[in-house]
């Protein structure tokens, strides 16, 4: 698969970017994981459309990490290609005319009034003097953004605050919190693909339902909706949202976020609760205390720890209450 001019070109572009057998346990939220085979933290579109082009003929396989959130990658690790965006990928907010703070990311954009900025739709237009589109990278932390925000005083990311991960992780998955899901906020989002195509595409295209977003393409740029409001009211709401996260949570322990889908009508942690696992250990591995849908590693957890838990939670859920659990949480790797 990898031969010595492959990783030799690969270099060329990166230099010491590209680490050999890099463990993916300092990437993870939940400290888990094997080794990658090839690890390369990348700066622009420009370096992740050389890399695509030039492993698409060897039909090397590759991974685009986001934050590591949501994620356990097993104790095998990664074959082929890991992708990790930086750079200008982790651009935060950029307001609508997008052509003057666009330069502090270090991205071009010739035309400030481009249609990236505002889509020529009638589903994508502003109809609210009040809102704006901001541009936000897919590498930028959710959190930090939602922080940004307020302080600028743009409304719609409160609920936010507390949500881990990358801007581009969230769209993928519509990620949500009080009652309230990013894929509200999305009006256009940019995407590249292997094959060397780049698209825009409008929200109305995109099926947003729970835990559910964008799934094709890698997610470059992100268009959200954003109204303006009182700076105060929504720094003051979104402290708000994030201490109630912190007190309902194990908010800032290794874990990989909630482990599984609520079905419909009920909620996963509180079955796991009712059905006598809440604290219960595997290893390094063991189910909050403090909320029973997520696992913690308390020790030196291993994926294989955290996958037998899983099980056994499925299968103690399934006895209780006859509900099959579904994952929320990505599982990579071999």
């Amino acid at each position: 698969m990898w031969n010595a001019e492959l990783i030799k070109s690969l270099r060329t572009m990166v230099g010491s970017r590209l680490k050999i057998n890099e463990p993916m346990s300092r990437y993870t939220s939940f400290k888990i994981g094997g080794p990658a085979d090839i690890f390369v933290d990348i700066e622009s579109e420009a370096e992740l459309k050389a890399i695509l082009k030039l492993i698409r003929g060897g039909k090397i396989p590759y991974f685009i990490l986001g934050g590591g959130t949501n994620l356990l990658v097993r104790d095998g690790g990664i074959s082929g290609l890991t992708i990790r965006p930086g750079g200008s990928f982790n651009c935060g907010l950029r307001i609508a005319e997008c052509g003057m703070r666009i330069a502090e990311c270090g991205m071009q954009n010739e035309n400030p009034k481009s249609e990236i900025c505002n889509p020529k739709s009638e589903e994508s237009e502003i109809r609210n003097p009040k809102s704006e589109i901001v541009r936000v990278g897919a590498g930028a932390s959710l959190p930090r953004l939602s922080r940004e925000a307020a302080s600028a005083g743009l409304s719609g990311l409160e609920f936010a605050a507390g949500i881990p991960g990358k801007v581009g992780g969230a769209v993928a998955l519509n990620a949500s919190a009080f009652g309230k899901s990013i894929g509200e906020l999305v009006a256009w989002v940019r995407a590249a693909y292997p094959e060397g195509e780049e698209k825009l595409i409008l929200a109305k295209d995109i099926d947003f339902t729970y835990r559910h977003g964008l799934k094709e393409g890698i997610i470059l740029e992100v268009g959200l909706k954003l109204s303006e409001g009182n700076r105060l009211e929504i720094k003051r709401r979104t402290t708000e949202l994030l201490a109630m996260k912190k007190a309902a949570q194990p908010f800032g322990e290794r874990t990989a976020g909630c482990i599984f889908l609520n079905p419909p009508g009920n909620y996963a942690g509180k079955l796991i609760e009712e059905a006598g696992l809440k604290g219960f250990r595997l290893g390094g591995a063991q189910v909050s205390n403090k909320h029973a849908n997520f696992i913690q590693n308390i020790g030196r957890a291993t994926a294989a720890d955290v996958l037998e838990l899983i099980e056994i939670i499925r299968a103690r859920v399934k006895d209780y209450a006859g509900i099959d659990l579904e994952l929320e949480i990505n599982i990579v790797g071999q």
